[in-house]
C-alpha cells in the first residue's frame, strides 16, 4: 500500500496598479484680452482609455514669457463646474505680447490606478490697454500747448 503524506506549494505574486495615460486640454480666451486685465483659462483631464473627466486631480497652470521663462500662474483642482468635471482659472498677464499657456499633470495614484502625466500648451496674443497710450498722448499735447502759450 503507498500512502501519500499531504503536501502544499505557495507561490508570491505581485499585484501591480493599472497605469492609464492621461489627455489634457486647455482653453484659452476666444478674444485677446488687455494686458492686466482677468481672462478665463480652462480645460479637461480624462483617462485616455475610457475618456472620463477625472475630477479631484491637481493641474499647475503657467505662460512662457518674451525671455521663454515659464512663469507659474499657480494650480487649480478639476471638479464639478457648471455641470462639467473640469478646471478653470480666472487670470491675467500684466505686459502685452504673444504667449504660451501651459496646463500640466503631474500624474497621480488612486487605489489600483496610476494616472500618467500629461500637458498641453496653446497660444493667447494678450493686448495693450490702448487707454494708457491715449492719456499719454493727451498729457504730452496738453504740456505742449501749455508750453506754446506760455512762450507768446
Amino acid at each position: 500500500m503507498v500512502i501519500y503524506n499531504p503536501s502544499s506549494a505557495t507561490t508570491t505574486v505581485s499585484v501591480i496598479p493599472k497605469e492609464v495615460d492621461t489627455t489634457l486640454t486647455i482653453i484659452g480666451p476666444s478674444v485677446p484680452p488687455v494686458a492686466g486685465q482677468s481672462f478665463l483659462i480652462e480645460g479637461v483631464l480624462e483617462r485616455a482609455d475610457t475618456s472620463v473627466a477625472l475630477s479631484g486631480e491637481t493641474i499647475a497652470l503657467s505662460y512662457i514669457d518674451q525671455n521663454l521663462n515659464s512663469v507659474s500662474l499657480g494650480s487649480v483642482t478639476t471638479g464639478t463646474i457648471e455641470g462639467s468635471v473640469k478646471y478653470q482659472m480666472t487670470t491675467s498677464i500684466p505686459i502685452p505680447g504673444d504667449f504660451t499657456l501651459k496646463a500640466e499633470f503631474a500624474g497621480s495614484t488612486r487605489e489600483g490606478l496610476v494616472l500618467r502625466p500629461a500637458f498641453r500648451v496653446a497660444g493667447v496674443d494678450i493686448g495693450a490697454n490702448v487707454n494708457v497710450p491715449l492719456i499719454v498722448g493727451g498729457i504730452t499735447a496738453l504740456g505742449l500747448i501749455l508750453m506754446a502759450v506760455s512762450l507768446k
